[in-house]
């Protein structure tokens, strides 16, 4: 046997060994490699779905979101009034926002018991779906998803549920049923790579929530779960695996051997599930073992052919032609191959000479044409860079032109319109819609638009607008009403002025409206001041004088009854006197109340347990005939206010609140937390955005027209017969709420009651406890000495025989001057001053820092009947100052220097 015979036979039975022991390991490891990459495969595909219908949840969380906080939907909420027509506004808002979005089959909007108010569905209204999954668990989380077969849809639904919150407060959830569309289109989408993989959504009950294949109605219905792996598949369902990556081989619903792979998908509580047969996935490994074992026994005999042909005739020649290929491919174009063969190899090698020689003349030829391109682009390339450039320019100068005109039109805070010679509106501003709710299309279909939304009120001014357009004159600063499509009236500023062309032609008119409702309501509001201000200060001009005469009246009248025996005659008389000084007190502190000029002792106290406390007597005032009901926060929020102060505003609104039901009806008092934010504006006109506590006090009246509304507050204003009311007590109330640094709004209409709502600022304080480490007597004589210091001789004798009838020691003054003499004479024998907090030339503060340089352990009690400069200018309103407001009674006087006496 020959060498070469040999050799080829030793070659090919090594090539057939190897060759078979690599296809039987190909096949096994290709078959746990290709199992694998299906599981990596379908893990992918399963991510990537489960991402898409994450996004798809989140569009809908983000959908729900923008039109909960709808206003129309929070005013249903709110209460009864005008209820049948906020809800026909929500539900057509509803229907409409069902129209443009086809995935959502219905939407709901329950209160928080429950109820539905409003729905897409008419048949909904009423419903009760307290109990359903979607809404049990809404008021705790902000969504909540729930995958079931509708009753009335008759068909399964996503339900996505979203809580609606009033102050802090679960108020309502918002419902959006959507199909099952959107999903099915994720789910069901084909991958080019594995067309028969099926991917479908299953709930954690096991039951199929998408299409199945081969399965009609499937959706809810079928159980697609293999018994098997039930077990396994239950973990799955843990935050920490929500990811099954190893494939599983199993039977499917259908009974078909697949590989499967599991995921999670929290936001719809459902698992993606993804399969694909068996057969199909070892389909390549098998395909590509048989298609291997072929290729290498026709690889092999290839080789064997083709090695022996080499060897014998072609090793030498192609060791050449091997040798001039690489110096062509390293550029040598002169290299000419010399193979005298006559053979293939030496017809290749003539061949391959002549390529070599046209290849030289090509690229010649390439390197010449190049340049002349390059010649032509960078010509032509100048010439669009010229064109470019001036085309920019143009689009630059058209861009500045442009803009300058949106400005002046869009963007004017007025409702511009262009009116031609023959009456007809060829140009509307785009800010009419906002301004006046009519559209621009309505206003050029609609020439005589602007005239016929004048109110009615104004019509008057037609007649001028019609002589001004014939006469062809200007108009400036005309002021009247409109009325907007949805029937709101607003305040306009109007004016117009003639156009003519360049050739002196009359075009028509630009008419320009601005609206200047908010102005008017200042200019309203600020009448409404000056009168206010003007009654208050004539009110706190002789609180000080008049509270020093009542103190003189009811002092005296109280050492006369003292004297007297009560069966004398004049007894009575003097009771009456005493009587008449207490009525004229509390006139004048209601006038100080509304002129915002009384004194004030501020604490920190909870709006709830003060209301709690004075519940009792709230009752007894209002009557049997009338249900009274409170709703308080749970909040520890506390105001600063004189608790004496909040009595009075709570006990004046109650007492109006009973008068508006003669024939009886309900009284709420509410308290909650609200911030006010910097979007309110209405409330920003009087308050900074903070935390404040909200007072609410509403009855089911008669309620109050809007006239009525605007004088309320007025003082002396009052709806009631003469002589049940003064019409100080809502004036008061007012007094003290702005004193308080709070605001006040009223909600009324006739026959539907009135609503109340008093912001108090919240405050971070805390409440100081009671110092109870002295105790005042019962005995309230005195032997101590008291230095009385008040210019008003009167007052000042009063307060004395007061004193001295208690067995105390009186020392006298008019002024500072004569109060510090007898400080300088008396000493440390002067146990406490009395003295008036304004005093001629100087003021009592003042004077006590002089008087405590004298007698330092001197203990000092102010007095005043106006206190405004006492307070604000003085500074005296402080915790540790002890004070008494005129008139006082002798037994209050006495009472009030007992215990600062006794305190240690």
């Amino acid at each position: 046997m020959k060498l070469r015979t040999k050799f080829l036979l030793s070659t090919l039975i090594i090539t057939i060994s190897s060759s078979l022991i690599l296809v039987i390991f190909f096949h096994y490891f290709s078959t746990n490699i290709l199992k694998n990459e299906i599981g990596n495969h379908l893990t992918t595909i399963t991510m990537l779905k489960a991402k898409q219908i994450d996004l798809l949840i989140q569009s809908y969380e983000q959908f729900i979101d923008s039109i909960k906080t709808d206003s129309t939907l929070y005013g249903l909420l709110e209460g009864p009034n005008n209820y049948n027509e906020k809800l026909k506004t929500a539900e057509k808002k509803l229907k409409s926002i069902l129209q443009m979005h086809p995935d959502i089959a219905r939407i709901r909007l329950a209160d928080k018991s429950g109820k539905i108010i409003a729905s897409t569905m008419v048949n909904d209204r009423g419903l009760n779906i307290l109990d359903s999954v979607y809404f049990k668990k809404v008021e705790e989380n902000s969504y909540q998803t729930d995958i079931r077969e509708s009753e009335l849809l008759d068909k399964p639904v996503l339900t996505l549920s979203v809580s609606i919150l009033s102050a802090d407060r679960f108020s309502g959830a918002l419902t959006i049923d959507y199909n099952f569309s959107r999903i099915n289109q994720i789910v069901n989408e084909k991958n080019k790579y594995w067309a028969n993989s099926n991917i479908y959504l299953i709930n954690y009950n096991g039951r199929g929530i998408t299409s199945l294949r081969d399965i009609d109605n499937s959706t809810l219905e079928k159980q697609v779960m293999p018994e098997d792996i039930q077990t396994g598949f239950n973990g799955l369902s843990g935050e920490n695996n929500n990811l099954q990556t190893v494939p599983l081989v199993h039977k499917n619903y259908s009974g078909k051997k697949v590989v499967s792979i599991y995921h999670i998908i929290p936001a719809i509580a459902s698992i993606l599930v993804a399969e694909t047969p068996i057969e199909d996935a070892y389909k390549p490994v098998s395909y590509l073992s048989q298609s291997i074992l072929i290729s290498y026994l026709f690889f092999l005999l290839a080789v064997v052919i083709i090695f022996n042909y080499l060897i014998r005739y072609y090793t030498s020649p192609l060791k050449k032609l091997i040798n001039g290929i690489r110096r062509i491919g390293s550029g040598d174009m002169d290299f000419h191959l010399n193979i005298d063969t006559h053979d293939e190899i030496g017809e290749l090698s003539d061949t391959f000479n002549k390529m070599v020689i046209s290849i030289k003349k090509a690229r010649e030829s390439i390197i010449g044409y190049n340049k002349n391109l390059e010649k032509m682009v960078a010509e032509r390339t100048g010439e669009l860079r010229s064109e470019i450039d001036e085309r920019k320019k143009t689009e630059q100068e058209l861009i500045k032109s442009e803009e300058k005109y949106r400005i002046l039109t869009e963007q004017s805070v007025e409702f511009i319109y262009w009116k031609a010679v023959t009456g007809k509106i060829n140009y509307v501003s785009p800010n009419c819609l906002a301004m006046t709710g009519y559209s621009q299309k309505e206003y050029l279909g609609n020439s005589d638009l602007p005239e016929k939304i004048v109110d009615k009120e104004d019509r008057e001014i037609l007649d001028k607008l019609q002589y001004a357009f014939k006469k062809r004159e200007q108009i400036r600063n005309l002021q009247f009403r409109i009325r907007k499509k949805d029937k709101k009236v607003r305040w306009f500023r109007y004016y117009h002025i003639p156009i003519y062309n360049s050739n002196g032609d009359f075009i028509g008119f630009r008419c320009s409206n601005t609206d200047i409702t908010d102005y008017k309501k200042l200019e309203e509001e600020f009448r409404q001041a000056q009168k206010m201000e003007a009654i208050g200060r004539l009110a706190g001009g002789v609180a000080h004088d008049f509270n020093n005469l009542l103190t003189v009246i009811q002092g005296s009248s109280e050492m006369i009854l003292l004297e007297l025996n009560k069966n004398s005659s004049i007894y009575p008389l003097v009771e009456q006197i005493m009587e008449a000084g207490k009525r004229a007190e509390s006139l004048t502190r209601q006038l100080l109340a509304f002129s915002r000029k009384q004194t004030l002792q501020p604490k920190v106290i909870n709006l709830n347990k003060l209301i709690r406390d004075m519940e009792k007597m709230i009752k007894r005032l209002i009557g049997e005939d009338i249900i009274f009901s409170t709703n308080y926060s749970n909040s520890r929020r506390k105001i600063k206010a004189d608790p004496g102060q909040i009595e009075q505003i709570i006990l004046n609104l109650v007492v109006n609140a009973r008068d508006a039901m003669p024939e009886g009806g309900e009284l709420e008092i509410e308290t909650q937390d609200v911030t006010i934010a910097e979007q309110d504006a209405e409330l920003l006109e009087e308050l900074t955005p903070g935390d404040y506590v909200l007072l609410s006090v509403t009855d089911t009246g008669t309620g109050m027209d809007k006239e009525t509304k605007t004088h309320v507050f007025e003082p002396f204003f009052t709806t009631k017969e003469s002589e049940k009311g003064t019409g100080l007590g809502l004036s008061t109330v007012y007094g003290i709420v702005k004193q308080s640094s709070g605001a006040i709004r009223i909600y009324s209409e006739p026959g539907m009651g009135t609503a109340f709502h008093i912001y108090f600022p919240a405050t971070e304080e805390q409440h100081q406890q009671k110092d109870e480490s002295h105790s005042i007597s019962t005995d309230l004589t005195g032997k101590e000495t008291v230095l009385i210091v008040e210019d008003e001789d009167d007052v000042r004798k009063v307060a004395a025989r007061s004193l001295k009838y208690y067995k105390y020691n009186i020392l006298e003054a008019r002024n500072a001057g004569e109060a510090i003499d007898i400080c300088k004479n008396y000493g440390d024998k002067i146990s406490l001053l009395l003295t008036d907090v304004i005093l001629p030339g100087t003021n009592g503060k003042k004077l006590s820092k002089e008087i405590l340089k004298i007698i330092p352990r001197i203990k000092i009690i102010f007095m005043s009947g106006y206190t405004d400069n006492a307070i604000t200018h003085y500074g005296l309103l402080d915790p540790d100052i002890n004070f008494i407001q005129k008139p006082f009674t002798m037994q209050i006087l006495t009472r009030k220097v007992r215990e600062v006496l006794d305190k240690k």
